[in-house]
């Protein structure tokens, strides 16, 4: 099979797997597909395909965000141990996934200053519209733009510092995911907790050393930077 149709294949499995959950009698009432299937007063109830598209949206944008911050989480980790420890002693159970702690403020850290996504891309779709920039000018209709988020996070005193994040600044200047507006990361959620629970799982058992934390031009994305030799670990 081609890429496409081992990823058409994929789908059409984990959306058979999706739909047996829905119909299972053992769905716990705190679970995102039971609460799809349920009517409110801001809306009806989530037809069957819906409730699967939205949950394979949900695990692929997590997935891709969640391996993307990985290597510069790990390499973080191995350049502050005394902050390894501190992550190592905190629960694996999350009574919310942003619960302030020593983990969240880490990964948080380790987002600003290796964001998955440094720039959002958008475009004109309009044809016949342009995009109004006031006085830096205007994009004309149809042109593909980038909204560059990094400089805003990566321009702040103080060095790698994981205790700046209060949740006061959080709701300030934490964009990594798009911030709080209405097209941030679909998948933030999925990739705050499986990059919490992934810093206590490695500092809790294992003790690890990064060998070369260089970062070079990726050959495969030019505009990105990577570690050399994939950031190798012992």
């Amino acid at each position: 099979l081609t890429a496409f149709g081992r990823s058409a294949s994929a789908r059409r499995e984990l959306g058979r797997f999706i739909k047996e959950l829905m119909a299972s009698q053992d769905l716990g009432h705190q679970n995102i597909i039971f609460d799809l299937q349920q009517s409110s007063e801001t809306g009806e109830a989530f037809s069957a395909e819906e409730i699967v598209d939205t949950a394979i949206t949900l695990l692929v944008a997590g997935r891709i965000t969640t391996a993307d911050a990985l290597p510069a989480l790990l390499a973080n980790l191995s350049e502050h141990p005394d902050f390894a420890s501190r992550i190592a002693r905190e629960p694996l159970e999350f009574r919310s996934i942003e619960e302030d702690s020593h983990t969240l403020r880490f990964v948080r850290e380790s987002l600003r200053t290796s964001p998955p996504a440094g720039a959002y891309r958008r475009a004109c779709c309009d044809p016949r519209a342009s995009f109004d920039l006031g006085e830096h000018g205007c994009i004309p209709p149809g042109c593909t733009f980038a909204v560059h988020l990094r400089p805003y996070m990566t321009d702040m005193e103080g060095g790698f510092d994981p205790d700046r994040w209060t949740p006061e600044l959080v709701r300030e200047r934490f964009v990594a995911f798009g911030g709080s507006q209405p097209h941030a990361c679909i998948g933030s959620n999925l990739a705050l907790l499986e990059l919490q629970l992934f810093a206590r799982v490695l500092c809790r058992e294992y003790n690890f050393t990064a060998v070369d934390t260089q970062l070079c031009v990726d050959a495969k994305n030019p505009m990105s930077l990577t570690y050399k030799d994939g950031l190798r670990i012992k």
